[in-house]
């Protein structure tokens, strides 16, 4: 192999290595298993498209700043009956208006949790 050839593997090595460095260091994964809502978001799309729901839900309100950040924990299983689900996160008067979205949509509530400021749920079709 040619030098030339060499160092422009050793440069895409290590242009790689940086990329999955900077990956991991700038991800806001939590290791204690909590994701921020986006973060739960797209582990749900990701979830529904390997044909799994969410059986367990806990969550709990950052209040470091104006706007709460709300952090989520979710347990999965397969969906063999291909139920429609969603779970929701918010404030107490946001989770009214899903509750109501939900019912208009024939889901029912199959777990609620609350923490000081924040209060989740996951609803099911029957």
């Amino acid at each position: 192999m040619s030098d030339r050839r060499h160092s422009g593997l050793k440069l895409a090595a290590f242009a790689g290595l940086c990329l999955a460095v900077a990956a991991c260091t700038t991800s806001s994964r939590r290791d204690d298993g909590w994701l921020t809502t986006a973060q739960a978001n797209a582990e749900s799309k990701q979830m529904q498209k390997k044909g799994m729901m969410p059986v367990a839900i806990d969550c709990w309100s950052e209040k470091s700043s104006s706007t709460p950040k709300y952090l989520l924990r979710t347990k999965w299983a397969p969906n063999p009956r291909n139920l429609i689900w969603r779970w929701d996160v918010g404030d107490a008067n946001y989770m009214k208006q899903r509750k109501t979205a939900a019912a208009r949509d024939k889901l029912r509530i199959v777990q609620f949790k609350s923490d000081i400021n924040a209060y989740c749920a996951i609803w099911r079709s029957a």
